[in-house]
């Protein structure tokens, strides 16, 4: 299938018709409207937020190495971000 149009009907058209999966890719700052906290905001940002979990640093939260011997702070993370809680 060939795009029927470049603009956003086009493509919304395309991806309607043709997708079964999407992944959109965006930058900074989209998130804290859906209410997700931003990361660095002092006193309300995620990584301020953090300090429970007694981390070496607060992106060890996000850290493969970190993660893979103290998965508990991540796992906790997420229950706490998941929609609906």
């Amino acid at each position: 299938g060939r795009l029927a149009s470049r603009d956003l009907d086009g493509i919304a058209q395309y991806i309607a018709d043709h997708a079964r999966q999407v992944v959109v890719l965006c930058g900074a700052g989209i998130s804290t409207s859906a209410g997700i906290p931003d990361f660095r905001s002092p006193g309300t940002g995620l990584y301020h937020n953090l300090q429970r979990f007694a981390l070496p640093e607060a992106e060890a939260i996000f850290d493969l190495t970190y993660f893979q011997k103290h998965p508990d702070a991540f796992y906790e993370l997420c229950r706490e971000m998941w929609p609906g809680n």
